[in-house]
């Protein structure tokens, strides 16, 4: 079919004959990530002998398939209130861990997640 063509294209050069489209691609290349979403790219190499050549530098993509999603490390929320203050004089306030959570490996949320504070001295020196 392919040397037709193109016998077809050296006899009829003044009529556009549809040729079959064989493209010489590359071979796919790695993935731009290794988690998440990642496409890859071939390159179209311009073909010798039959067939329809496509412009230099083409290129095609597809997506990277079967990717672990990506870690994601856990950040803090903001500060809770604070409690009412204690017999003791000390109060506190909490945060957590879920802005967003850790996921997939990612790191745990670095401090405390508690905060303490002296409070209402006046009275506990009283005491």
């Amino acid at each position: 079919m392919k040397i037709l063509c193109l016998v077809m294209m050296l006899l009829l050069q003044n009529l556009e004959i549809d040729c079959e489209v064989s493209l010489n691609w590359s071979e796919w290349g790695n993935c731009k990530a290794t988690c998440g979403h990642a496409s890859r790219s071939s390159r179209c190499r311009p073909n010798i002998g039959t067939g329809r050549n496509c412009p230099n530098g083409q290129y095609r993509n597809q997506w990277c398939r079967n990717l672990p999603k990506c870690p994601i490390s856990g950040g803090w929320s903001d500060w809770g209130q604070w409690n009412e203050c204690s017999q003791n004089c000390i109060q506190n306030r909490t945060r957590t861990c879920t802005n967003p959570p850790q996921q997939y490996g990612g790191n745990d949320c670095i401090g405390n997640a508690t905060m303490f504070a002296s409070c209402n001295l006046t009275a506990c020196k009283a005491l």
